[in-house]
């Protein structure tokens, strides 16, 4: 199609600014592309995360999440080994398994046919000091132990895990879980009735077992953690453990 002369000359009167015009359109659609480009990647970034602690995308083979949750709350970061953590429990979703290993610090993750999300939930466990008192990590928990308990108490340690354990007024022990325990605990063979209940162990002791002599005298109990023995005495109502020599 040819253009009139007077086409031609509007044409020659507007060249440059229709050409700047085109420009800057351009570099405007650009813009507004990456901008929505950038937020749509963000916001699938945000609903990734979410995804991770609720539910499963897309499968891609060798496809693994790892959540952290440390004493209650979700965190970006798998605590290393030295910071005392202990790990309570692994929970993976479609069926697959998760195992944490103590020694080298990393989890097993075994029947995964799809993408999996695993998390691992680290608690900080009750520490015990020699001739101390113990504390807990949680401070409401371990108030409640100890306004029901007096000053009667001790830890049980068993497979790096702890309990707080106490002589209630019925004449029973009660081993408080902070962490996972293993389902038999150190007294079984002084104990007659032990059960599990929502609050904890209890066990009615023996006849034989003397209260008196728990706790006014010193005693001497031994716990295993794998090959190492633990040597864990009470006197004066503090707990003292040693490796066993």
């Amino acid at each position: 199609m040819k253009l009139s002369l007077k086409n031609k000359l509007w044409w020659a009167q507007n060249k440059n600014r229709i050409t700047r015009i085109g420009i800057i359109s351009i570099t405007a659609l650009i813009l507004v592309v990456s901008v929505i480009y950038f937020t749509y990647s963000k916001f699938t970034a945000k609903n990734d995360a979410t995804a991770y602690e609720t539910t499963v995308e897309k499968f891609t083979k060798n496809d693994f999440f790892i959540a952290s949750y440390i004493d209650g709350e979700w965190s970006d970061r798998i605590p290393d080994k030295n910071e005392d953590y202990a790990v309570d429990k692994v929970v993976c979703d479609n069926d697959a398994t998760g195992t944490w290993d103590e020694d080298k610090w990393t989890i097993t993750i075994g029947n995964a046919k799809t993408k999996t999300k695993c998390v691992v939930y680290f608690v900080t466990p009750p520490k015990y000091y020699a001739f101390g008192e113990p504390t807990a990590s949680s401070t409401t928990d371990y108030n409640d132990v100890i306004n029901s308990s007096g000053s009667r108490v001790f830890i049980q340690l068993s497979n790096n895990k702890y309990s707080i354990c106490y002589l209630n007024e019925d004449s029973q022990l009660s081993c408080v879980k902070f962490s996972n325990i293993s389902d038999s605990h150190s007294f079984s063979d002084k104990c007659s009735n032990t059960s599990e209940n929502s609050y904890g162990y209890t066990c009615k002791l023996d006849d034989g077992f003397n209260l008196n002599v728990i706790w006014e005298s010193k005693i001497s109990v031994t716990y295993t953690n794998g090959t190492q023995n633990y040597v864990c005495s009470l006197e004066s109502d503090a707990q003292s453990c040693e490796i066993e020599s």
